[in-house]
């Protein structure tokens, strides 16, 4: 019996491959006491990365209200409500072109 071959090719969880530089949310929160509001936004910010995760290649019926809630949230320049995605990265010293660049299918926003 021949024995199976294991892949050496490492496969990125979830299709996303955020490279060396990923952020926990824990990393996000910094300083002896964060602010309620900071911590509110990285836990937006990180529910919004595990549902584009979760969600990533499904293209069912009943998934694409999500990606697309999810992936608009991503493409959206709306800086005038705190929570946009913007926003939130403005807040917590992120990029948003960056992370829109692996995040969204076509690497850019609207």
């Amino acid at each position: 019996m021949i024995a199976p071959v294991e892949s050496t090719q490492r496969e990125e969880p979830f299709g996303v491959n955020l490279g060396p530089d990923i952020l926990l949310p824990a990393q996000l929160v910094t300083g002896a006491s964060p602010t309620p509001e900071r911590r509110l936004m990285v836990a937006v910010l990180a529910d919004a990365l595990r549902t584009s995760q979760k969600y990533a290649g499904r293209h069912g019926r009943c998934d694409q209200p999500m990606v697309a809630e999810v992936e608009g949230w991503f493409a959206s320049d709306d800086t005038s409500w705190l929570f946009s995605f913007v926003s939130v990265c403005e807040r917590l010293g992120l990029d948003p072109g960056y992370l829109r660049s692996r995040l969204l299918p076509n690497g850019t926003g609207r």
